[in-house]
C-alpha cells in the first residue's frame, strides 16, 4: 500500500507543498522512494510508561503496530508510520526531516492539527467537541524530541462508558455549571518536564457518536472543575431517548480515565445504603449511596442544576436496596414525585455495597 508524505514547508525555504510516496518499509531500505533535496530519513523511538494508544483485554495500553504520529519543526511536519514495536510499550516511527533542524515536536494520534510555538517551547493542541469514541483516537499526546527519543506526555482525561445496547447514536456530555469539556490546550516543555499550559476556544458539551455496543471513550480537558456535575443524554437516532445527571463535583485530571460502567439506556438510576465502584447510580454496580440519594433528590437554587435535574430526572425509575427502606425523610421527595414523575421500586435482593 502508498503511503502519502505531505510536507507543509515555510515560505522561506519553498513556499510550496513537497510530497513523496513510499510503499512501507521494504522500499524504504531498497531506497524506493523520493526524498526531497534538504531533506534525510530519521527514526524516532517513542516510549512512555503512561501515553500509548491502545487498550488490550487487560486493560492495559500499548503501541499499535498501524499507529502513526505527526513530526512537527517550526516550519512543517511530516507523518510518521511505526516500523516496529507495536503492541508494547515503545516503539519506532520513521519520518523525513529537514536536514540540519534539531527542534522536533511530535504529536499522537497522527494527522492531529497542532500549532508549534519553537520561540516559547509549547506546542497547541484540540480536544474537539465531535468525537468517534475510540481511545485511540482520543489519546491525544505530544513530545519534544530528545536527540531520537520521544517521550509523550498525555494532554486530556477520559470518560468511559460501556454502552450495552445497539440502538443508541450518540451520548452528549455536558458541563452543568458551563465548563470546558472541549477546547484548545497548550503544553509547554520550557521547563525540566513538560507542564499543561493556558486553554482557550472553551467548549462546554462534547458530542460522541455510538456505533453499536461495546466500551467508548470520550477525551475531555484536564484540569478543569465541574463544580454542578455533569448531564448525559443519548439519542436514538436524531431523537434524544433520556438523560442522567452525574451530581458529582469532578475536578478533571490528565490522563485519567473516568469509568462510568454500564450506561443503561432506560431512564434508570440505582441506590444503595452505602453504594458501590464509583457511586455514579447508572447501574448496581455503581450505585450511589443514600447521602447522593439524598442530594439527588434535593430541589436546588442553582437554576442550571435544577433544569439539568428536570431533564434526567423526568419520568425517571430509581431502584431502591440494601438498606435503604424508607424515603419519607427527604424533604422534597413529593415534588419529585409530583412533578417529574419520578417512581421508586424497593428491590429486597440487591448487591451489598462491597460485593463487587
Amino acid at each position: 500500500m502508498k503511503h502519502l508524505f505531505s510536507f507543509i514547508m515555510c515560505a522561506a525555504i519553498a513556499g510550496a507543498l513537497v510530497s513523496c510516496d513510499r510503499k512501507g518499509i521494504d522500499a524504504l531500505e531498497s531506497a524506493d522512494i523520493l526524498v526531497p533535496d534538504g531533506y534525510h530519513i530519521q527514526e524516532f523511538r517513542a516510549a512512555c510508561s503512561d501515553t500509548r494508544t491502545s487498550r488490550d483485554d487487560n486493560g492495559n495500553t500499548v503501541w499499535a503496530s498501524d499507529d502513526g504520529i505527526t513530526v512537527f519543526w517550526e516550519c512543517g511536519n511530516c507523518p510518521a508510520d511505526c516500523i516496529s514495536g507495536g503492541d508494547s510499550g515503545t516503539a519506532t516511527f520513521r519520518a523525513i526531516i529537514p536536514d540540519g533542524e534539531t527542534i522536533i515536536f511530535a504529536s499522537y494520534p497522527e494527522g492531529r492539527h497542532a500549532e508549534l510555538s519553537v520561540a516559547t517551547d509549547e506546542i497547541e493542541v484540540e480536544i474537539e467537541s465531535e468525537q468517534p469514541g475510540s481511545f485511540s483516537a482520543g489519546n491525544i499526546a505530544v513530545a519534544k524530541a530528545d536527540g531520537n527519543m520521544l517521550s509523550f506526555f498525555n494532554v486530556n482525561a477520559f470518560l468511559c462508558f460501556e454502552i450495552p445496547g445497539e440502538d443508541i447514536s450518540k451520548v452528549v456530555a455536558e458541563s452543568v455549571s458551563g465548563a470546558a469539556l472541549a477546547g484548545k490546550q497548550v503544553v509547554s516543555f520550557a521547563g525540566e518536564n513538560p507542564v499543561l499550559g493556558a486553554q482557550s476556544d472553551p467548549v462546554s458539551s462534547i458530542t460522541m457518536s455510538v456505533d453499536g455496543s461495546g466500551r467508548y471513550y470520550m477525551s475531555i480537558l484536564s484540569g478543569v472543575q465541574h463544580a454542578s456535575g455533569l448531564l448525559l443524554k443519548y439519542y436514538k437516532g436524531d431523537d434524544i431517548s433520556g438523560a442522567y445527571y452525574l451530581d458529582k463535583d469532578i475536578t478533571t485530571v490528565r490522563n485519567k480515565i473516568y469509568a462510568f460502567g454500564e450506561f443503561e439506556p432506560d431512564g434508570n438510576y440505582y441506590a444503595t445504603l452505602e453504594g458501590n465502584g464509583n457511586k455514579s447510580g447508572l447501574n448496581w454496580d455503581n450505585a450511589m449511596d443514600v447521602e447522593k440519594l439524598r442530594a439527588l433528590l434535593t430541589i436546588p437554587a442553582d437554576e442550571a442544576v435544577l433544569a439539568a435535574k428536570v431533564a434526567a430526572l423526568t419520568g425517571a425509575t430509581i431502584h431502591i436496596g440494601a438498606g435503604i427502606s424508607d424515603l419519607t425523610a427527604f424533604a422534597d421527595i413529593d415534588i419529585f414525585v409530583a412533578k417529574f414523575g419520578v417512581t421508586f421500586i424497593f428491590a429486597s435482593n440487591t448487591p451489598e455495597s462491597g460485593d463487587h
